[in-house]
């Protein structure tokens, strides 16, 4: 990393906290904070949960539709499903702060595991998919998306539909190419949402001239006036801070066991 990059993250780091925020722009913020939170645990369910059933119902994987998460960050539970227009769980895996608690494979008695929001959201994952193809969506790299669904924030409420470009490299974080459809009761998504207008890769463990890897990130945003669920996410799955250029605004996106923060550190 440049030395003028690393002292201008420590001159922030060191900053309080400088300005009130106007209250849509605090609203959008606490979305971003609680969605990119859930994003992250959900997506890491999924990648674990699908090692679990690999080793332990191989033959699962041959049936399945896909799979969908939800409950809280702390206590996510994971179901892969069957494939048609009625899908049945295959394969149940429940998390408890970050660690996989138990799993199991499902029977017909356990077809009340997909409850109606459950099936929402399973269908909801394949009209953004269609939405998706429809958009010709811009790729990062040549490897399938990763796909995070949330629950609904309101029992009619759109449900949110995450294509994330997944992480190829241990040592660098993608922020370009991931987008968002919000599906709405009816079952028709809305139009893509994107979170930069090209391919962005933030690299975690670059050695500076002083042999040194850098305590913390930083990009510029064009799009939004604060940091996105994206930002929220991408720190945490780096597991550094993430400073944000926004117009003349530096914002500090920090990940922490007890959930992402977000500060800002330079105002206009």
């Amino acid at each position: 990393m440049p030395k003028y990059l690393t002292a201008i993250i420590a001159l922030f780091a060191a900053a309080p906290a400088l300005a009130q925020i106007a209250p849509a722009d605090q609203a959008a913020l606490d979305r971003a904070r609680t969605r990119g939170e859930l994003i992250y645990w959900y997506d890491q369910a999924a990648w674990h949960g699908s090692d679990d059933m690999m080793a332990k119902a191989r033959d699962v994987s041959q049936t399945a539709g896909g799979w969908i998460v939800d409950g809280p960050a702390n206590a996510a539970e994971l179901i892969f499903y069957s494939r048609g227009v009625d899908p049945k769980p295959l394969y149940w895996v429940r998390f408890q702060n970050g660690k996989l608690a138990e799993s199991r494979r499902t029977g017909d008695a356990d077809a009340v595991m997909l409850t109606p929001q459950r099936r929402r959201m399973i269908a909801a994952v394949a009209a953004a998919g269609d939405a998706l193809v429809e958009a010709k969506a811009g790729r990062c790299n040549d490897k399938p998306f990763n796909t995070v669904v949330l629950p609904p924030a309101t029992p009619d409420g759109p449900v949110p539909v995450y294509f994330l470009t997944p992480q190829t490299e241990m040592n660098a974080v993608p922020l370009g190419a991931h987008y968002l459809f919000e599906v709405d009761s009816a079952g028709k998504a809305g139009p893509m949402r994107r979170f930069t207008n090209s391919c962005i890769a933030l690299p975690t463990d670059t050695v500076s001239p002083d042999g040194k890897s850098p305590a913390a990130l930083f990009v510029t945003h064009l799009l939004d006036p604060v940091p996105t669920e994206i930002h929220f996410f991408s720190a945490m799955a780096a597991r550094k801070p993430i400073y944000i250029g926004i117009k003349k605004q530096v914002w500090a996106v920090t990940p922490a066991a007890s959930g992402p923060t977000a500060r800002l550190v330079k105002a206009d």
